[in-house]
């Protein structure tokens, strides 16, 4: 299981915005990174990064769609196409 959540440090601990839906006692694994001022300064850069990122291979359990780069392309050539005006 994955959960991310924001918090901020105070006296060196790890204050959570909301309450983790995990049992008392169970073991973690925790990753800190600061939050950046500027969404472009975290960015992913390298194919390492992206499959970090939380939402990597989200369509994989999907059997409609094969190559997701190709299904992202006519998605987006979907979003080009404007209705057309009849008068």
């Amino acid at each position: 299981m994955v959960v991310v959540e924001n918090g901020i440090i105070i006296s060196g601990a790890i204050s959570l915005d909301h309450p983790l839906p995990i049992a008392d006692g169970s073991q973690v694994v925790v990753r800190v990174e600061t939050a950046a001022t500027d969404p472009l300064a975290t960015a992913p850069n390298s194919s390492e990064d992206l499959s970090s990122h939380p939402f990597f291979g989200q369509w994989a359990d999907r059997k409609d769609i094969v190559d997701s780069s190709d299904f992202v392309r006519q998605e987006r050539e979907k979003w080009q196409l404007r209705p057309t005006r009849r008068d």
